[in-house]
């Protein structure tokens, strides 16, 4: 994402897929935007939700998302 690497890490033993489960992306960098997030992943399918954390006292980034 914006040039870094992404891991991505199953959390469960259960093989199958959770239409319901989200994907926490961490590591963000703190000028990366909640809109730049769902426009990288929705090339991938369906975004159904996408959610920049941000710190309660300011819009800025903690620097995860779920998606």
């Amino acid at each position: 994402l914006m040039g870094n690497a992404l891991r991505i890490v199953v959390s469960s033993s259960d093989p199958k897929f959770e239409k319901d489960a989200n994907l926490l992306v961490k590591n963000i960098d703190k000028e990366v935007t909640q809109q730049e997030i769902f426009d990288k992943f929705k090339a991938f399918g369906n975004v159904v939700s996408c959610k920049l954390e941000t710190l309660p006292t300011s819009k800025e980034s903690r620097g995860y998302a779920y998606v």
